[in-house]
């Protein structure tokens, strides 16, 4: 590369051009930020209801799913306010899917020890 290519501005300008560095660092876009806390909070509930249904000796495929879903949809360029809303009100609904199971079968007592 150039030195006249080369700015104080270069590494900005990288993370605005590519779709993956952009969804990691949305700079100016708040609807990324918030769909990125989304999705943090709702992939940790759905992996401690992983956890909580793997103990009860049954399979939790919610976790797997949005996880796909973000792996594929993560990488997305500049201005996708409707995947990102999309996929943050999906990630909600399974997470809040999720913590009702959680709540409905909460005999804490009778859990099985390991």
């Amino acid at each position: 590369m150039d030195a006249a290519y080369i700015s104080d501005q270069t590494i900005f300008l990288a993370f605005y051009r590519s779709g993956f560095l952009h969804s990691l660092l949305p700079l100016g876009e708040a609807t990324r930020y918030v769909r990125n806390v989304v999705l943090i909070l709702c992939l940790g509930t759905l992996t401690a209801h992983f956890s909580f249904l793997q103990r009860r000796g049954r399979r939790g495929l919610s976790m797997v799913i949005l996880t796909t879903l973000v792996l594929v949809n993560f990488p997305r360029p500049m201005g996708g306010f409707a995947s990102n809303l999309l996929l943050s009100l999906l990630a909600l609904g399974m997470a809040a899917g999720a913590v009702v199971e959680i709540l409905r079968e909460g005999d804490y007592e009778n859990e099985p020890q390991t």
